[in-house]
């Protein structure tokens, strides 16, 4: 609400802000408690910045990072309206989420100009457990997905799933024989895979199982709920990481 990535909103453009500090490790500290602590006036602006205090300092410290490196992003010409673009991992990086956002202006036609805009994000394969975009029932706990209950669910937003026929979970259960089904759109929504999974007889010790899935045509919002009328001992599942395949 309060800045653009090129544009002076209330608070300057994070662009600015790239241009203005070197990343190192005293700026990214300092600029992370302001964002928590909120403040005024270092850019001449005479509105209060909002503090953002549910925010953790390793949290405020990524967001900073992020500013940070558009001073770093190259720019590129416009496309045609038609084309390819292609995607490459960056030297010395591991494979991660790419974002592709495209824009395109008419000429207006004795009008005002219309601008339409769309973004694709684009995922790896192997998604983290605890990068689940919505958790109900279920906690992080380090890099993992803690399920404790029956009807326990998280949740992928807009997941195209053609040409994908699979998907493999990593899971530790230390005492729970459960049923873990993934849903279209809503926890009631239609089930398009079906994994009934064994317990690997402690906490840290990790199996891969697998369940056939369907392709539902376009995206759809993937709900996995976890199902087991009656729960022994801490909880039903750690969840580590999930892959989709062919």
């Amino acid at each position: 609400a309060c800045h653009q990535e090129d544009k002076y909103v209330l608070g300057p453009a994070f662009i600015d802000v790239a241009k203005r500090y070197t990343a190192n490790s005293v700026t990214i500290s300092k600029l992370a408690d302001k964002i928590i602590s909120g403040g005024a006036g270092v850019w001449g602006n005479t509105h209060y910045m909002t503090a953002h205090p549910q925010l953790s300092k390793e949290q405020a410290a990524t967001i900073v990072k992020y500013i940070l490196s558009l001073a770093d992003q190259k720019t590129f010409d416009s496309l045609p309206a038609k084309g390819t673009v292609a995607i490459k991992t960056p030297a010395g990086k591991q494979p991660g989420t790419y974002i592709l956002s495209a824009a395109y202006t008419d000429n207006g036609n004795g009008v005002v100009p219309l601008t339409g805009k769309q973004q694709m994000v684009l995922r790896q394969p192997t998604i983290a457990a605890t990068d689940a975009d919505i958790l109900c029932g279920t906690e992080r706990y380090g890099n993992m997905l803690g399920v404790r209950k029956n009807k326990s669910y998280f949740v992928l937003k807009s997941i195209d799933l053609k040409d994908v026929k699979q998907v493999t979970y990593n899971y530790a259960s230390k005492a729970n024989a459960a049923m873990l089904e993934i849903h279209i759109d809503s926890v009631k929504g239609n089930v398009i895979s079906t994994l009934n999974y064994q317990p690997t007889g402690d906490w840290n010790k990790f199996k891969q199982a697998f369940a056939t899935i369907s392709d539902t045509g376009g995206k759809h919002d993937l709900y996995f709920v976890f199902k087991k009328e009656v729960v022994v001992g801490e909880g039903l599942c750690l969840l580590d990481w999930l892959r989709f395949s062919k």
